[in-house]
């Protein structure tokens, strides 16, 4: 089937700009590939509202070009400002559930086209779309986490694991990105409806250069990391490289939403916030070393580890259940103490560096191009089942 005879509809759990969304990856690489692509923005919170309308002053409807190869093409991208409140047993629907249907409606009702539905969070199942599965030609779930960290992360009510189980047995196909995600789904599915898809990263001869102003590398060694610290980080660990590297700044870019007075009590932690991508890599190509201070029992493949890489960086990081699949890559250790010790050798002697031809092997073996391929020809392998 031609490109252009399918769209995609992506109904993302993030925001557009988050610095790591696999749906927004996916969405951008199916443009790319000539797909006509709407990407679907998640329900914001009242909270989340108000920051928008204080730093934006306006919150529209926008369209975001990303340099197509078919310039005709465009990713459309929703932005409403509404409440999530429509989840199964809620006592009110919403005005955001109406806004919604009136915005989608208005998207799809013409179309004559196959559509691949692509969901990546419950609740879009749940008083969202159930009524819009009929237009679908095939309707995939992206099963990027438990659906714990779901239910904690976006505050949904105790009905979620319902949505949860229905969501898995009435789409077409399932989605995962670790081996341990994809054993537990073939517990409801047959092997031919699950696909074990990872996480990807950007192509280092494809990263745009940043437009940024240039900054002078810094004096002291950085030791860097990327991405959300919470309950998946080990804080005590940054804190210990904190007390035992004193003459090196200990840098993560992302948000942070626990242990923050901790952190800030160390004079050389420093905290930047999210960015995009071409300033997120002129950041991390002024790290000596990159971290990944998992815990060591969270299930994962992180998405930070391929920008760390993309830099040719030497990456430290703990054992972590998915951390396997990195090995040739990255440098693991089992203890804080190990971690530690492998960091200070990176620091002061190259010999033991991973050679950057195995890493720039690695990463052009794993970057999205590669995994919207082979989630295209999953989805469209379930049109007409």
């Amino acid at each position: 089937m031609a490109r252009s005879e399918v769209l995609y509809i992506m109904f993302s759990p993030q925001q557009w700009n988050s610095q790591h969304s696999r749906t927004r990856a996916f969405a951008i690489e199916l443009s790319r590939l000539g797909y006509h692509t709407i990407y679907v923005n998640p329900p914001n919170s009242l909270a989340g509202i108000v920051r928008e309308s204080i730093a934006r002053a306006f919150y529209p409807l926008r369209r975001e070009n990303v340099h197509f190869h078919d310039s005709s093409e465009m990713l459309e991208v929703w932005s409403p400002p509404i409440l999530p409140t429509f989840y199964r047993g809620s006592v009110t629907p919403g005005v955001d559930r109406w806004l919604f249907k009136a915005w989608f409606e208005k998207k799809i009702n013409k179309i004559k086209k196959p559509i691949i539905a692509v969901i990546a969070m419950p609740y879009w199942w749940d008083g969202y779309i159930n009524d819009y599965v009929p237009t679908f030609s095939a309707t995939v779930f992206d099963y990027q986490d438990s659906v714990g960290t779901y239910a904690r992360s976006a505050r949904i009510h105790k009905n979620m694991s319902e949505v949860f189980t229905e969501l898995v047995s009435q789409v077409n196909g399932v989605i995962t990105h670790t081996e341990t995600n994809y054993k537990n789904i073939l517990a409801h599915r047959k092997p031919s409806e699950v696909c074990l898809i990872r996480n990807g990263g950007n192509d280092i001869s494809a990263r745009r250069p940043s437009n940024s102003n240039p900054r002078k590398r810094p004096d002291r060694p950085v030791i860097g990391t990327v991405g959300r610290i919470s309950n998946n980080i080990d804080v005590a660990l940054l804190l210990e490289l904190a007390d035992r590297f004193p003459a090196s700044s200990i840098v993560n870019i992302g948000t942070v939403s626990k242990d923050i007075r901790a952190l800030r009590s160390k004079k050389n932690i420093v905290l930047l916030p999210p960015m995009l991508q071409d300033e997120l890599h002129s950041n991390i190509s002024r790290f000596d070393v990159g971290i990944l201070p998992y815990h060591s029992g969270i299930e994962g493949s992180p998405l930070r580890v391929y920008d760390l890489l993309s830099e040719l960086l030497q990456v430290v990081s703990t054992n972590f259940a998915d951390s396997g699949y990195f090995k040739e890559v990255i440098h693991i250790a089992n203890s804080h103490d190990e971690f530690i010790a492998k960091t200070a050798d990176l620091l002061s002697d190259k010999k033991n560096w991973i050679s950057a031809e195995t890493i720039k092997n690695f990463v052009s073996h794993n970057t999205w191009k590669i995994r919207t391929e082979k989630l295209t020809l999953f989805c469209e392998s379930l049109l007409g089942r």
